[in-house]
């Protein structure tokens, strides 16, 4: 099977915030892993494929907060009132997804070691 995506994604627990935009509603997560494509994390709510976020999202080595607009590609249920969502950003800004790429590199190069 072909690989589809154009970024490779680590393992990395990173708290994140999430914003619905409709309604306004918001809510914290843990990441499960992250790539310069998108983000998959963990949350207590299933979110509908398709619905648009807001993140924030604070990289350990990253002063400030990394903002970026992903859409939900899918949501699955792990059955203990946890659920798996797995988005891809539609918009960031270059300098932020720099920033998600090179969180990535140290962290594929860290787990080598």
């Amino acid at each position: 099977m072909r690989e589809r995506r154009k970024f490779v994604r680590v393992i990395s627990n990173i708290v994140l915030r999430y914003y619905i935009l409709d309604p306004i509603e918001f809510a914290t997560a843990r990441t499960y892993d992250v790539g310069g494509g998108g983000i998959r994390f963990v949350t207590d709510e299933g979110l509908p494929k398709d619905t648009v976020l807001d993140l924030e999202i604070d990289l350990p080595e990253s002063a400030r907060t990394i903002r970026a607009k992903s859409r939900v590609v899918w949501a699955s249920d792990l059955g203990n009132g946890y659920w798996e969502v797995a988005t891809e950003f539609i918009e960031i800004d270059n300098r932020d997804r720099d920033k998600v790429l090179k969180h990535v590199y140290f962290s594929y190069r860290g787990s080598d070691t």
